[in-house]
């Protein structure tokens, strides 16, 4: 699957009305930005894993976070992007993008992948941490 780009445009009517789990990255020309990691370099950026019942709801209250013609909060990746200006400055909003796999196992995936990439990099993807 093709990387789809977090701009604002309505993004997420791209995505399916599905349970599953989806990623989160910056793209540099279609790459995604390395982020270094305390065990390595995630050579796949990978800035977030999350998951919903209904990815295209999930990503829309993504998209109404990051949008500032909405109040909207209730996503964490990006409370904490709005939150931290040094993380707009390394991550700006025009280089984000996602990537989503179907699972009606969510729950499931979504903790297989959190506990390969902990097992990879030692640590969480840098915006699912707890602060």
């Amino acid at each position: 699957m093709e990387y789809l780009k977090i701009d604002d445009t309505f993004f997420w009517k791209e995505v399916p009305i599905l349970p599953g789990v989806y990623f989160i990255y910056s793209l540099n020309e279609k790459k995604p930005i390395e982020t270094r990691r305390v065990l390595g370099v995630d050579k796949e950026g990978v800035l977030y894993i999350g998951k919903s019942e209904n990815l295209r709801d999930r990503l829309r209250m993504l998209w109404r976070v990051l949008n500032p013609n909405y109040k909207a909060n209730a996503h964490t990746f990006g409370e904490k992007y709005n939150t931290y200006k040094i993380l707009k400055d390394n991550f700006p909003k025009k280089t984000l993008a996602i990537k989503f796999v179907i699972s009606k196992n969510q729950k499931v995936l979504e903790s297989k992948m959190l506990n390969e990439y902990i097992k990879k990099y030692g640590e969480d993807p840098p915006f699912n941490s707890s602060k």
